[in-house]
């Protein structure tokens, strides 16, 4: 065997020994992109609520669907390094629209114990998964 086939051979010996070696090992999952925490919590808030991120996206007036729709906004506000922007796009909102929704949240944790509560076990528990 000539000298430049040796050579050749050990090259794709070595790809091998490395292709192998990386298939062996499970790839890590992914880190959780902004967007994907947004929509991560999202679906616990709508599933909370009993409802589908349709529904907490959605046109509804509803003031049970709004208060789930607000309170994922606060929470992915408060919890991601996602901007007021970024989470009106993801909630199919204005930018007033989900400043409305943190300063609701917001206000009324200040004011009502329940809600307080509320919003902090969300807060501990969100603040955990990362």
């Amino acid at each position: 065997m000539s000298s430049i086939l040796r050579i050749e051979l050990a090259e794709l010996t070595a790809r091998v020994a490395t292709l192998e070696a990386a298939l062996a090992k499970p790839p890590s999952p992914p880190p959780l992109t902004m967007p994907m925490k947004v929509l991560r919590i999202l679906d616990l808030v709508a599933e909370a609520h009993g409802l589908t991120r349709e529904q907490v996206i959605g046109k509804s007036r509803l003031g049970r669907i709004v208060r789930a729709r607000h309170l994922a906004i606060y929470l992915a506000y408060a919890t991601t390094s996602a901007g007021v922007q970024d989470i009106a796009q993801i909630f199919e909102r204005d930018q007033s629209g989900a400043s409305y929704a943190i300063r609701h949240v917001r206000d009324l944790a200040e004011s009502d114990p329940a809600t307080r509560k509320e919003v902090d076990a969300w807060l501990k528990n969100l603040l955990n998964l990362n």
